[in-house]
């Protein structure tokens, strides 16, 4: 079964995770929170994400790690723990994101296909409220 790891700057990644788990109804032990605390040194916070990618990679057949921002600290950390097939990372996650994320680890879906689909609900999760309040269905302007 698919493990999942939310890796984020700050506590943004526990939240993400217990608002998950409240909107779900339960919580899923597969799913791991990794906070990077803001005065963490980027050695310790690779330590702490790797040490938790291990705990994970025990009980799963793959790993995916989903983290808040490209660029950020802790994506780019999390990308020298990237493996091919066993570890995938996407970055610029949301709620829609991480929800599909555990219903697909539910579902028992495989590493390459959650990453698609994830990919494809993050993006798609991204709505304009202008878009869908106009008559038009476009901007007022």
């Amino acid at each position: 079964m698919l493990g999942i790891l939310v890796v984020s700057h700050g506590n943004l990644a526990q939240e993400f995770v217990d608002v998950a788990s409240r909107i779900l109804g339960d919580p899923d032990g597969g799913v791991s929170p990794v906070c990077i605390p803001w005065e963490l040194e980027s050695s310790a916070a690779k330590e702490k994400i790797r040490k938790m990618l291990k705990k994970v990679q025990e009980k799963s057949e793959g790993v995916l790690i989903l983290t808040d921002l490209f660029g950020g600290t802790p994506t780019n950390l999390a990308m020298t723990l990237y493996q091919p097939g066993k570890v995938e990372i996407l970055t610029g996650m949301n709620l829609p994101m991480l929800i599909k994320a555990i219903l697909t680890r539910k579902a028992g879906t495989p590493l390459a296909e959650a990453v698609a689909l994830l990919r494809e609900k993050g993006q798609g999760a991204i709505v304009s409220v202008s878009e869908v309040m106009s008559p038009e269905g476009g901007e007022e302007g």
